[in-house]
C-alpha cells in the first residue's frame, strides 16, 4: 500500500524499468483525493479548467494541489458570509467550517481535532492518464471505522 505522495504516474510508463513491479498487481495507492478521471462535478471542472488553460496533465499531484485549496476556499467563502475577511475573522472561519469540494474529497468538518477515516483506493494502471484505476471511494477500513475518534490520537 503506497500513500498517494509517494506514486507517480511516470512509475507505469513504457520505459520506465519498475513499471512491470507497480502494474503487477501487488501494490496499492492510498489517497485522500480520488484521481483525475473520476466522475464528480469537481474533477469535471478541474479538467475542463485544465483544459482551458492548455494543462495536459492527470498528474496525482496537480489533482491535490487543486482538491486541496478547496479548504481554503470554504473558510474563505465562510469568513466572507460572515461579514468579516480581517485576518481574525478568517480564523474564526476556519476553526468551523464544513468544506465539500464538490466530490473531489470527502466532506470535511475543519476545526475537529480528529482525523478523516476515508481514503480513496486506486491499483497502478499504465493504461490510464492518471496511471490509477480507482477501486474504492471513500473506503473506511475496520480499524479506522471502529475506532473511536473522540477518545484522542490513535497512536
Amino acid at each position: 500500500m503506497m500513500a498517494a505522495p509517494s506514486f507517480n504516474d511516470a512509475f507505469v510508463r513504457e520505459g520506465f524499468a519498475l513499471a512491470p513491479l507497480f502494474t503487477s498487481g501487488s501494490m496499492y495507492l492510498m489517497a485522500f483525493v480520488a484521481p483525475y478521471e473520476a466522475e464528480t462535478p469537481g474533477h469535471a471542472t478541474m479538467r475542463a479548467t485544465f483544459s482551458a488553460m492548455g494543462i495536459d496533465s492527470a498528474n496525482t499531484f496537480l489533482v491535490a494541489g487543486w482538491a486541496s485549496q478547496h479548504h481554503l476556499k470554504g473558510v474563505l467563502e465562510a469568513a466572507n458570509k460572515g461579514g468579516d475577511l480581517t485576518r481574525a475573522g478568517i480564523r474564526r472561519a476556519a476553526g468551523s467550517v464544513y468544506v465539500d469540494s464538490d466530490g473531489m474529497m470527502p466532506q470535511r468538518e475543519l476545526g475537529q481535532n480528529r482525523a478523516d477515516a476515508e481514503s480513496f483506493i486506486a491499483v497502478p494502471d499504465g493504461t490510464i492518464a492518471s496511471g490509477v484505476k480507482l477501486l474504492a471511494g471513500n473506503y473506511v477500513g475496520p480499524s479506522a471505522g471502529g475506532y473511536d475518534w473522540e477518545s484522542g490520537p490513535c497512536s
